[in-house]
């Protein structure tokens, strides 16, 4: 396996006035592909500190993922450090100052010098390519060992690793001649984890040998791990295959994607692929759901739009929901969730709408309706239903756990249909 080590650089963190999650998404995206985490630290921007801790990762590890210090202040010192540690110089790269150039044009903002220090990296160093930020990430090659250096925004980070450095990592990982263990994740949902483990129970210990399966809930479902062990890592990806294959045989009809894909993405591209459009209308959750749809890129091309109905009039006179529904029904109802999830639609033209009406608590639960309490309508040409779920009794789950629900609905929903026209 590629021993990995990860190094979170920033005074920052160590204060506690940023939470590093840089460190924690860079150990899952690496360990997928078969790299082993050997070590974790975090350090501050001090020159000597971090000399001394690059000594001793690199002393365990074949590659070393740093993240941060590569801004444009003078605090930002991991560039120099690296320069110093590898006895190299910093030298501009060229396609990099071309990057700033027509980013900060296109900002209106003036290139200070500091900025344009940006495009200064290791000469023997491979620049890779940041499409979000003004830093530039880099891969340096010492004594046998690599260094891969990212900056510390959290959404650079991550972009770099997956779109840039995940491919040549892997490269690492295949080429390595020990053993091997590669992840895949598995997003279940509808089924809890107890009934999910029994619907397994064929992939035993003595199924699984020297490779693993772990559950891990959360509040939208239950991720199933898969940790494949191979002597090689073409062992790996062969035993991932054979235990894959018979979980999907086993639970798939429970399973709505792989990997790190959010169900929001999961259904826009359903939507996108058959050509249909939504709108939602929400009450409990705060316009949550329609951040949540509008969360992936490219959302425009089926989502229409949505409306936050949290009161009673508001349901009434904008929406259009009849003052007698909610009168002899109450507003957390079948009947209500149906009419708002009708109406949304009508007003929105839309192929399909999608309404959530609830008790998010801690407060306004009765016996006959306690908290958690939650309505979810889905309505399309063929006419509207609506399902009734606790969503547990904690305001933030609840809402959390209703708007993951609502969306894993209308994604079984659009499923079926597509089956249906096959």
């Amino acid at each position: 396996m590629l021993k990995t080590s990860i190094l979170a650089i920033g005074d920052e963190i160590l204060i506690g006035q940023i939470v590093n999650t840089n460190s924690q998404r860079i150990a899952e995206i690496v360990t997928a592909v078969g790299c082993k985490v050997v070590k974790i630290s975090t350090i501050g921007d001090e020159h000597t500190n971090i000399i001394k801790e690059l000594d001793d990762l690199l002393n365990i590890s074949d590659l070393l993922i740093i993240t941060g210090g590569l801004g444009p202040t003078h605090d930002d010192i991991t560039k120099q450090v690296l320069c110093d540690y590898v006895s190299d110089t910093l030298v501009e790269n060229a396609e990099w100052m071309q990057k700033l150039i027509k980013q900060f044009e296109h900002r209106n903002i003036p290139l200070v010098p500091c900025n344009r220090e940006q495009a200064l990296i290791p000469s023997r160093s491979q620049l890779l390519f940041n499409r979000i930020g003004t830093a530039p990430g880099m891969l340096i090659e010492h004594k046998g060992k690599h260094i891969i250096s990212t900056p510390g925004v959290p959404q650079e980070t991550i972009a770099i690793m997956n779109e840039v450095a995940l491919p040549i990592i892997s490269e690492f990982a295949k080429n390595s001649k020990s053993e091997a263990v590669i992840y895949k994740n598995f997003r279940t949902s509808g089924v809890p984890e107890s009934v999910l483990a029994d619907m397994l129970a064929e992939v035993d210990l003595k199924f699984l040998d020297k490779s693993s399966m772990a559950y891990l809930p959360n509040f939208a479902g239950v991720k199933l791990r898969i940790g494949a062990y191979g002597s090689t890592y073409a062992e790996a990806e062969k035993e991932m295959e054979r235990i894959s294959s018979k979980v999907i045989q086993l639970v798939g009809k429970h399973i709505i994607c792989e990997g790190e894909e959010s169900f929001a993405s999961v259904l826009g591209k359903l939507l996108k692929s058959s050509n249909k459009t939504l709108a939602v209308a929400e009450s409990c959750t705060g316009g949550l759901l329609g951040g949540e749809i509008t969360s992936v890129a490219g959302s425009s091309a089926f989502f229409l739009g949505g409306m936050l109905t949290y009161s009673n009039e508001i349901k009434i006179h904008n929406l259009g929901v009849k003052p007698e529904t909610i009168n002899k029904f109450g507003a957390v109802s079948r009947e209500c969730a149906e009419e708002m999830a009708a109406r949304v639609r009508e007003k929105f033209r839309a192929d399909y709408g999608i309404s959530i009406t609830g008790i998010a608590g801690p407060d306004g639960g009765t016996d006959e309706k306690p908290v958690g309490t939650v309505w979810i309508g889905i309505a399309d040409s063929n006419g509207v239903t609506a399902e009734m779920k606790n969503c547990g009794n904690a305001r933030e789950m609840v809402r959390d756990r209703t708007i993951q629900t609502a969306i894993v609905m209308l994604i079984n929903k659009l499923r079926l249909s597509l089956n249906k026209g096959k």
